[in-house]
């Protein structure tokens, strides 16, 4: 039969002309034909992946950029250095960082998130605020994607849900995906990385840890602790160590490649670094700020560690869901070479959140992902009875959406305490104007720096990004910073300092910010949390060293007068 008979009035809306019977020669032609296409099934499985995988981006997309915009500023201060860093590919060539006069930055410097920066440039371009928030949006909506393309990979029932489940039932990680940070990225990279292994795909793998280096520094350390535990479970495999154990390697011998693709990767990724040789400290730096040497080392919130109450009441639904798989899992009588891998990562993860809260953007993911494919028996099962009684949805559906209310409602109220980054402006607009080019400007609290840089880049500050690294510029300057910061009675180079008299506390404070900190300007900040009222004061006592010539209703500014204290 011809397409035009197909199309006639009789054989229109694909219906049998007249007369004809279903066991016609009508009947027996595909409806693909009917309708005047020639899709093999292959290509329309391949259209509907596609469609179903845009749906999710989409999805994913728009929700997140709706919690992005639920508050017109950012709650964590970093995005405002980040967003600087993206305006300045020039300076991505440079191995200094003058910025932070008294860190170990200003000298050495080498950008740990220098593809991440480059990546955000097109957006902040345009807008600095809006730029960054559709970026970060775009970036976890591509995480996302990535990751239901990795449970459509492995074939697991209800592979949607599952995505929905890995950003939705942690209001940590759900938390963290908000932020302005490289995490996003990070994530889509170990995901490719998981499939590049799974598919032998060792220039891949060589090419995304190359990237991953470049976009996120040391903590490509993470994804050589991934392709070490696939490493393992593959040497085991080989080596028939385990039992219960279903073999999908063959031949024996030390499976090499993964773990050795990596160490090539990172190596490359460090050779086409810009600021390279100086990027060899980025693994130096890194261990800087995860073993801080004194315990009285201020810890950023991220690097505190969770409670496992903590981590319960914030993800208990995810954490029911992936306890319960690895406890089905461990009874089953054969355990696959795919499954191994992701549960050992996502308790490793699980290990590294308890002692570093940060790496729950991490744990959420793959404990949903060790969750969806322990649990892929029982979850076809239970799919199967729900689909055969509407109820059931609905009971479904509610109990899933407690939590998701509870995780996005936490989330939009913590997102909306934003960082109040226009209450330093006025500041940093005065001082770009009014002083010299370099000169150092004096603060406390070193989250400050990221307001002050992201409104004035004329002059230098004192310390930012973390103050770990004051401290191992130089010990006894960072404890003199710190008692300044908590506002004791003096500063000295020591964690405690002896008594003082008043005039002894003042004298020490002016030499501290005038001889060691090299400040010819002083940025005092009035409100609490982040107020200095015994510095306040004891500048205004010192006339003779400082003069205050900017005042509003948030911070002070006083300039040095003389060198001389």
């Amino acid at each position: 039969m011809r397409f035009a008979e197909l199309r006639s009035p009789q054989a229109s809306c694909g219906r049998p002309p007249y007369g004809l019977g279903k066991a016609s020669r009508w009947a027996r032609i595909p409806l693909t034909e009917r309708i005047g296409f020639k899709y093999s099934q292959n290509e329309m499985i391949g259209q509907s992946r596609v469609r179903s995988a845009f749906a999710v981006f989409m999805a994913a997309f728009l929700s997140f950029l709706g919690l992005q915009f639920a508050s017109p500023d950012f709650v964590d201060s970093d995005a405002y250095y980040h967003i600087v860093l993206a305006e300045l590919p020039a300076h991505r060539l440079d191995a200094r960082f003058p910025w932070l006069s008294a860190t170990t930055w200003r000298d050495e410097f080498a950008d740990a998130h220098w593809l991440y920066h480059a990546l955000l440039w097109p957006f902040v371009a345009v807008d600095r605020i809006g730029g960054a928030k559709v970026a970060t949006a775009l970036f976890s909506a591509i995480a996302a994607t990535t990751l239901f393309g990795v449970l459509r990979y492995l074939q697991v029932p209800l592979p949607a849900l599952w995505t929905f489940a890995a950003f939705a039932f942690s209001v940590g990680g759900l938390i963290r995906y908000n932020l302005v940070k490289v995490n996003a990225l990070a994530l889509t990279f170990l995901l490719l990385a998981m499939w590049a292994i799974w598919e032998r795909r060792w220039k891949v793998l060589l090419v995304l840890s190359a990237l991953f280096t470049l976009a996120y520094g040391a903590a490509a350390l993470l994804l050589l602790v991934l392709t070490g535990v696939f490493t393992a479970v593959r040497y085991a495999e080989t080596q028939n160590w385990l039992l219960r154990w279903e073999r999908t390697e063959a031949g024996r011998g030390f499976p090499w490649q993964p773990i050795g693709y990596t160490l090539a990767g990172i190596a490359l990724g460090l050779l086409l670094h810009p600021h390279f040789p100086t990027a060899l400290i980025l693994f130096t730096r890194a261990f800087q700020v995860i073993n801080r040497p004194p315990a009285t080392v201020f810890k950023w919130h991220e690097w505190r560690g969770v409670s496992p109450q903590g981590l319960l009441v914030g993800s208990l639904l995810l954490t029911v869901l992936w306890l319960g798989g690895i406890g089905l899992w461990l009874r089953q009588k054969r355990w696959t070479g795919r499954e191994v891998p992701i549960v050992l990562i996502s308790v490793l993860l699980c290990a590294m959140t308890l002692r570093h809260g940060r790496f729950i953007e991490y744990w959420a993911p793959f404990a949903a992902l060790s969750a969806a494919v322990t649990l892929r028996e029982e979850t076809q099962r239970w799919f199967k009875k729900i689909a055969a009684d509407w109820q059931h949805w609905i009971g479904l559906i509610l109990l899933a959406s407690i939590p998701v209310v509870v995780n996005v409602g936490v989330t939009i109220t913590f997102l909306r305490s934003s960082y109040n980054i226009h209450s330093f402006k006025g500041a940093a607009l005065w001082l770009a104007e009014h002083s010299e080019e370099g000169a150092i400007v004096f603060h406390t609290h070193w989250s400050l720096f990221d307001a002050l840089f992201f409104w004035n880049r004329r002059n230098y500050y004192i310390v930012g990004a973390d103050p770990v690294y004051l401290y191992h510029y130089d010990p006894g300057l960072y404890w003199k910073w710190w008692h300044i910061l908590r506002d004791h009675e003096g500063t000295c180079k020591a964690e405690k300092c002896p008594p003082m008299s008043l005039e002894e506390q003042d004298r020490s404070i002016v030499e501290a910010i005038v001889r060691d900190f090299r400040a010819s300007y002083v940025l005092v900040v009035k409100s609490e949390p982040l107020g200095n009222p015994r510095l306040r004061a004891t500048l205004d006592r010192r006339r003779d060293v400082f003069e205050r010539v900017y005042d509003d209703p948030h911070v002070s500014v006083y300039k040095v007068r003389t060198r001389q204290p």
